[in-house]
């Protein structure tokens, strides 16, 4: 019922069905966690992501799994990059998801050298990064207007035998063209090994549009 609730976005029924469940006494399935922990993502409710935190230990729910990389990132959607770094910390066998939600989670809140440095860490751990990861990564290159790193990293997705998908396009398209490299960014475009999708245009357009390029696409046609 939980999962059904959070599926259809009723987010006040679905909290209101973990309280009952609570009250009953019967303790909840990872999976009943994981979609609790998604309803108080989505609603950015920092008081409840701390409750809910605190439930997940006092029960004993192990942090190893997903369900640590999903309070990591629920307190990033919450709005506390801080809590987020403070449980990530603290989680002593960090899988590939940990290390995903934090890089991302930095890479949200614009802390793009945090995004980079954590991604280093992880490689130096010997943590396989995924496609996900490298998401992450080029976006927090793209915000952070780092054009030198976010090729390097678009690049070094070939040294893990991941292929670019349309989303790691997006963010190289979006870094460039912030950088008012429109040309460079049409050439990605161009070169892309699949369809590009309105989205990838409508990147391209917004840059242009907030840096005042109109000359630039011009040129382009």
């Amino acid at each position: 019922m939980i999962a059904g609730c959070a599926r259809e976005s009723l987010f006040d029924e679905a909290l209101y069905l973990f309280i009952e469940l609570q009250v009953s006494g019967l303790c909840p399935a990872e999976t009943t966690m994981m979609s609790i922990i998604s309803v108080v993502s989505d609603l950015g409710l920092l008081s409840v992501a701390k409750k809910i935190h605190g439930y997940a230990i006092r029960n004993e729910f192990s942090l190893d799994s997903r369900l640590g990389a999903a309070l990591i990132d629920m307190y990033s959607k919450c709005g506390s990059i801080y809590s987020a770094l403070q449980l990530f910390e603290n989680i002593p066998n960090k899988n590939v998801g940990h290390w995903t939600s934090m890089i991302v989670g930095f890479s949200v809140h614009g802390c793009a050298e945090a995004s980079l440095h954590l991604f280093a860490q992880m490689q130096k751990c010997g943590v396989k990064p995924n496609y996900v990861t490298f998401i992450g990564v080029l976006s927090a290159c793209s915000h952070g207007g780092l054009v030198g790193q976010g090729i390097k990293h678009f690049n070094l997705m070939k040294r893990y035998n991941i292929e670019p998908r349309i989303q790691h396009y997006g963010c190289l398209v979006d870094l460039l063209g912030r950088s008012g490299m429109v040309k460079e960014a049409k050439m990605v475009i161009d070169n892309m090994p699949m369809e590009p999708a309105a989205v990838i245009w409508s990147i391209l357009l917004a840059v242009g549009t907030n840096l005042n390029l109109t000359a630039q696409f011009r040129k382009l046609r």
